[in-house]
């Protein structure tokens, strides 16, 4: 049996929603694979809350299959420290897609915009160190680039690294391009997200049409 972990909504419309679908859609073509996460009905903002809701409910599936046999769990993204420590205690072998984000490009562009940065599993070493273990204690740590492999090295985060890009889904059909049309931006809007410097650059260019 395989197991899928995420704290995710799995097959959302984002980003993170469809990487996880795909994950997952992989995951079950090996065999039989259940997907485990929390209750998003409930949000909590604590990472490690998720991360024993997440090994609650996985040690709570597994009794459904009280004669399953530890296969691959792969985990995607978030604090899963506690369960991937627990999945290895008891002969699973774990593959994770990080969170490869450069923490420090990401706290420089939060105070270059004035906004603060919140976050404190990410810069307060004690913490740090508990959010991180997991990917540490992972077989194989996926990451999308070559820039996450060195960025997750740089921090520390080593062991076996693999290069797995996202991927896209291409719609089945594209419309033509109108003879006339808007540019816009569709996305997250972050301060590490890079939309300061796409308006930026739209000024300068100053296109008159």
């Amino acid at each position: 049996m395989n197991a899928y972990i995420t704290a995710d909504r799995i097959g959302s419309n984002t980003g993170g929603g469809v990487v996880t679908f795909n994950e997952l859609e992989a995951l079950k073509s090996l065999g039989e694979t259940v997907p485990i996460t929390v209750n998003h009905a409930i949000p909590s903002p604590d990472p490690f809350h998720e991360d024993r809701e997440i090994l609650w409910r996985l040690q709570r599936e597994l009794k459904k299959h009280p004669d399953h046999q530890p296969g691959i769990s792969h985990c995607y993204a978030g604090c899963l420290s506690e369960t991937v420590r627990w999945l290895k205690a008891n002969n699973w072998k774990v593959t994770y897609t990080c969170a490869a984000h450069d923490i420090e490009v990401s706290k420089r562009e939060h105070e270059k915009l004035g906004w603060p940065f919140a976050y404190p599993h990410l810069v307060d070493p004690e913490l740090w160190k508990r959010y991180s273990q997991g990917y540490m204690d992972a077989d194989v740590l996926i990451v999308p680039s070559s820039v996450s492999a060195n960025t997750v090295t740089r921090q520390g985060r080593v062991g076996k690294v693999e290069i797995i890009p996202h991927g896209v889904n291409l719609p089945e059909k594209i419309a033509p391009l109108p003879s006339f049309f808007k540019v816009g931006y569709l996305g997250a809007i972050g301060p590490d997200k890079g939309l300061f410097y796409l308006l930026q650059a739209w000024k300068k260019l100053n296109y008159k049409d």
